[in-house]
């Protein structure tokens, strides 16, 4: 079998360089500030339905969010997550919008989107069901007007590790 060096990095290039961007955070700039932090969360099934054979979980999160920077600590509602369980052995997706984090400098208004495992697989999460990841992208208001926050996710309902950046809005 004759080897051919040189034709994997310009290919994977090549790969790269067609994948589009559409919906990938923008990178923290030297502008950013790092957060890291938690939420403690209490949940409330508002409904659960099944749709062309998908079960259709829509819950309400309320979270006591506390980070590095004082500006992304406070309470968080998530008014209406809905999840889709596309395979019961596995998993599914989750979506929210209107999500708000509030304290007495201002307020972060966002959406966010991510996918949960129904059987705990990583050696951290085993045997939590469900284990959530995710991504939430915020616009600050008030004392916040003029920042964009960027979340990501990681945990069972009840709490949740937290690790992001905030950065100017452009």
């Amino acid at each position: 079998m004759r080897r051919l060096r040189g034709v994997v990095v310009p290919f994977a290039l090549l790969v790269l360089a067609s994948c589009s961007t559409a919906g990938i955070p923008e990178a923290p700039g030297s502008g950013a500030v790092l957060v890291v932090g938690d939420s403690v969360c209490t949940v409330s099934t508002l409904g659960d339905e099944v749709v062309e054979g998908v079960t259709v979980i829509t819950e309400r999160f309320e979270c006591e969010t506390t980070s590095s920077d004082r500006r992304t600590s406070g309470v968080e509602v998530f008014p209406e997550i809905v999840s889709r369980i596309s395979d019961p052995s596995t998993g599914g997706t989750w979506t929210a919008d209107d999500i708000t984090l509030t304290n007495d400098g201002g307020v972060w208004r966002g959406t966010g989107h991510g996918a949960f495992d129904l059987r705990g697989r990583l050696p951290f999460a085993e045997g939590v069901s469900p284990f959530n990841y995710g991504e939430v992208t915020y616009l600050g208001e008030g004392g916040y007007d003029g920042l964009r926050l960027h979340i990501y996710i990681s945990g069972p309902n009840e709490q949740a590790g937290l690790a992001g950046w905030i950065q100017p809005a452009e």
